[in-house]
């Protein structure tokens, strides 16, 4: 045959394969409902490993590797699927319509704003794109920056997160977990790394600050999502993660991950995506990942200015 004949055959066969994934996507649905019924959890994996082993068996090699694979991508689906099918809106899902819906329409102008530093640090700069008009108040940390906040004493607290060549800042992700902060802004400045002292002198490079407050607050047009979450050192735990965002045709513009001292068995990721919470999905995907019962942080919804 040639390729005309070819890429008919296909055609043809991708449709009774879409036709038979929608048939078991269904009976995974009616089996999502026993489950609930049962009180037995979604995951089971002693059935996948079970299935896993026999599509192997029947591919043979060299495409047992591809159908594992393909398998192990419909597993994640289909747990999904029976998931959104019997719990509904998750918990970071009303989280996140409820930060919508209160968020005032447009970001402020005026602020009382924590800064590490001093005057004329790059953290004021950062602050002077954020705000127009304000109030600045110096810290001599970071931790003083958050509990300023978290104390009423400002609205907003500004620090960087980010160094073009160092990578992320490990102690301000951790600040902002133990302190249940979230992010509202960012913003990119050639700055020190420690983004603290006058924005002069050497070891400059591009330095990410951020705005952070209390509440999640989510304003309209923030178009970015930051997550904090850990997954077991196990094959394929990060992909069925990504998995879940690459099928919603998201942008993923950071990855990095972290050993935890003292823990060989996980592993600690910071992820930024290019998402709107404003979609259904999008919202849904992220409720489904925190539902896992691991370390999930959703940092915030917000805007890079």
């Amino acid at each position: 045959m040639g390729m005309t004949e070819l890429r008919a055959e296909i055609d043809r066969l991708d449709e009774e394969i879409t036709d038979l994934v929608c048939l078991r996507m269904d009976l995974c649905g009616r089996i999502g409902g026993e489950k609930q019924r049962q009180g037995i959890p979604v995951l089971d994996a002693g059935r996948e490993r079970e299935i896993l082993t026999r599509v192997g068996k029947r591919a043979g090699e060299p495409l047992d590797v591809y159908l594992r694979l393909l398998y192990s991508v419909m597993f994640d689906l289909s747990r999904s699927y029976q998931a959104a099918l019997g719990e509904g809106e998750t918990e970071l899902g009303r989280r996140i319509k409820r930060a919508v819906a209160e968020t005032a329409p447009r970001f402020p102008r005026r602020a009382t704003v924590a800064c590490p530093g001093e005057q004329g640090s790059c953290s004021q700069a950062a602050c002077d794109r954020f705000f127009s008009m304000p109030e600045v108040f110096y810290f001599r940390n970071f931790e003083g920056v958050l509990q300023a906040v978290a104390q009423g004493l400002c609205d907003f607290g500004v620090l960087p997160i980010e160094n073009g060549t160092g990578g992320s800042m490990d102690a301000v992700y951790e600040l902002l977990h133990r302190h249940g902060f979230h992010i509202v802004r960012s913003t990119r400045l050639h700055a020190p790394a420690e983004g603290c002292g006058p924005a002069k002198g050497g070891g400059t490079g591009d330095t990410r600050f951020i705005c952070v407050a209390r509440e999640l607050q989510i304003y309209p047009g923030s178009d970015r999502v930051s997550l904090m979450l850990t997954l077991p050192h196990t094959s394929g735990s990060l992909y069925s993660v990504i998995a879940r965002f690459a099928a919603l045709d998201l942008n993923l513009v950071k990855l990095e991950s972290r050993p935890i001292a003292g823990n060989d068995l996980e592993y600690l990721f910071f992820i930024d995506l290019e998402a709107s919470v404003w979609s259904d999905e999008v919202v849904r995907a992220l409720g489904e990942c925190a539902s896992s019962g691991r370390l999930f942080d959703f940092l915030g919804s917000y805007r890079e200015i």
